[in-house]
């Protein structure tokens, strides 16, 4: 089979796998859902306190419109107040949250943790109201971006043991694997969810735009802490042409 073949097909398994999973998740909106169909917590964080009183507002508004699953906590947990602490410190601080609320019964718990306390300053028509609620044009009733999150992620909760999933608010994953298969996390530690890529998609730089990066080598700009990363690699005894880069989606992190 030629390539163009092959992308079809890949086209349409993802169609058809993504198609599934809005179909279950539509049947959950609205109804009270068993234990271990889906996730026993959704956390979402917010920057401040402001940002947190207007996701918690919307959560209750989509809660009575019954646009999501019932029957699970929904918590809006806000930064502290101070110096920014990214999703890492934010990651930390929703645990110690959760933690003072319900204690050893965290550990039994499949929690869902969506990183959406930003400001959207690059898409001004999501600041007001977050990124994680930016209309979509898929489902009835429509779908923001949270319900599209809880869609694309429907399988992981029947295939993990207790543990956080970690993501950001503001990117779709879709994926497709064969109907034997499953995405299961059942190891100790952290689990990264990615695929690998180029080096072109991985730096964001469009193939059309610079078809000549095919390495880190063609990146002089990139850096770590402050200096070239190829020079890093380079005293690492380590080249470019030797590592293999994955788009990070999302984390497992085992409790």
């Amino acid at each position: 089979m030629d390539r163009q073949g092959r992308n079809y097909n890949t086209n349409v398994k993802l169609q058809e796998s993504t198609g599934e999973k809005l179909k279950r998740f539509d049947n959950l909106r609205g109804t009270d859902v068993r234990t271990g169909e889906f996730w026993d917590l959704v956390v979402v964080t917010a920057a401040d306190e402001t940002q947190k009183d207007a996701y918690e507002l919307q959560i209750s508004e989509k809660l009575r419109r019954n646009e999501l699953p019932l029957g699970i906590p929904y918590h809006v947990f806000a930064d502290p107040p101070g110096p920014k602490i990214g999703n890492g410190g934010s990651t930390l601080y929703s645990l110690k949250c959760l933690e003072e609320k319900y204690g050893q019964k965290l550990r039994g718990f499949k929690v869902l943790m969506i990183h959406a306390g930003g400001y959207s300053q690059r898409l001004p028509n999501a600041s007001a109201l977050g990124k994680i609620f930016t209309a979509l044009p898929v489902g009835n009733p429509v779908y923001q971006m949270l319900e599209l999150k809880l869609a694309m992620y429907i399988d992981f909760p029947l295939h993990m043991q207790p543990g956080v999933l970690v993501t950001c608010a503001d990117d779709i994953e879709l994926y497709s694997i064969n109907d034997t298969e499953c995405i299961v996390f059942d190891k100790p530690g952290f689990t990264a969810v990615a695929h690998p890529s180029p080096i072109s998609v991985v730096l964001g730089v469009e193939d059309n735009l610079k078809q000549s990066v095919t390495s880190l080598s063609d990146v002089n700009e990139l850096q770590l802490f402050g200096t070239s990363l190829v020079k890093c690699l380079d005293r690492w005894g380590l080249s470019p042409e030797s590592l293999k880069f994955t788009a990070h989606l999302a984390y497992f992190l085992d409790l």
